[in-house]
C-alpha cells in the first residue's frame, strides 16, 4: 500500500527554516518548539561534537542544521521527496553548514550497518503505513550504543486531524511499538500542552490574537511555553522518546 503523498514543499518551499527563525515573520512558536525538544534529547543522551547524526525524513534539513550548529555534530539526511533533498542542500549551503543528503525510502537506507552515533525522526513516523519496518531500518544504522531520538503528535482523536497521518497513537501504545525493535525508551517527553495550543491556532478574537502575541513574545526569550513547564499541563499533544540500541561501541 502506497504511502500518503507529502507535497508541503513543492507548495511552500523550505517553510521549517522560517518557522525557526524567531526574527522572520513566518516564525511558528509550535516548530521551534518541536525541534528544541528534539535537539534537547540528543543533547541530554550524549550526542554533540565529533558524532554522527542521520535525519530520517529530513524535509528541508532545518532540523538537521540546528542539530549542527547547537551540538556540532556531522549530519546526514534522507527523505523520499526530491524537493526537499534538493531545499536542504539550497539551505545548507546558504547558511554556510555541511550535510549530506540523498533522496530516498526510509524502509531501505542506502547506508552501511552501524554508521551513526545518533538519529533523529521527528514527526515522520506517522506518516508511514509499516512503522516496524522504518524502526528496524534506523536500527540497523546505528551503531552499538546509538541514540534515536523518535517524536509524533499524541493521539487525542478518534481519527487523524492531519490528513497526511496514517496513524498516531496513545503514549503507551507508542512506547510498545518503539519497545518491540529497541527495548524499554530511555527517556520519554510529553511537551506541548494541548492549551496553548488551542490558543495558538485560534483567531479572530482579540483575546487569541494577544494569546498568540504572548507565546511569540514568550518564545524570543527562550521561554517557549510549547517547552517550558510542560509538566504543569495534563493534556499535553507530542510526544518524544529516547531510545538506544543495544551494545557497547566497537
Amino acid at each position: 500500500m502506497a504511502e500518503i503523498a507529502f507535497t508541503k514543499y513543492e507548495k511552500k518551499g523550505a517553510y521549517h527554516w522560517a518557522e525557526i527563525e524567531p526574527a522572520n515573520p513566518d516564525f511558528n512558536a509550535y516548530t521551534a518548539g518541536r525541534f528544541d525538544v528534539a535537539i534537547g534529547c540528543l543533547a541530554d543522551a550524549g550526542i554533540g561534537t565529533g558524532n554522527r547524526i542521520v535525519d530520517v525524513g529530513c524535509g528541508d534539513g532545518a532540523l538537521a542544521g540546528l542539530a549542527q550548529r547547537r551540538l556540532g555534530v556531522d549530519v546526514a539526511g534522507i527523505d523520499p521527496s526530491e524537493a526537499a533533498i534538493a531545499l536542504a542542500r539550497e539551505q545548507f549551503a546558504k547558511h554556510g553548514l555541511r550535510g549530506e543528503f540523498r533522496a530516498g525510502s526510509a524502509y531501505s537506507i542506502n547506508l552501511p550497518d552501524e554508521t551513526f552515533d545518533g538519529a533523529v525522526c521527528a514527526d515522520v513516523i506517522e506518516h508511514v503505513r509499516e512503522p516496524e519496518r522504518l524502526l528496524a531500518e534506523i536500527h540497523r544504522v546505528l551503531r552499538p550504543n546509538g541514540v534515536l531520538v523518535l517524536t509524533t503528535p499524541l493521539r487525542i482523536t478518534e481519527h487523524p486531524v492531519d490528513p497526511f497521518h496514517v496513524q498516531e497513537w496513545f503514549h503507551e501504545e507508542f512506547s510498545d511499538l518503539a519497545a518491540r525493535t529497541f527495548g524499554a525508551p530511555e527517556r520519554a517527553v510529553l511537551s506541548h500542552p494541548a492549551f496553548w495550543l488551542e490558543a495558538y491556532r485560534r483567531s479572530g478574537s482579540a483575546v487569541w490574537r494577544w494569546m498568540r502575541f504572548y507565546i511569540h513574545f514568550m518564545s524570543k526569550r527562550r521561554r517557549n511555553p510549547f517547552v517550558h513547564g510542560a509538566s504543569n499541563w495534563r493534556l499535553q499533544t507530542q510526544q518524544s522518546l529516547v531510545l538506544r540500541k543495544a551494545g557497547r561501541p566497537t
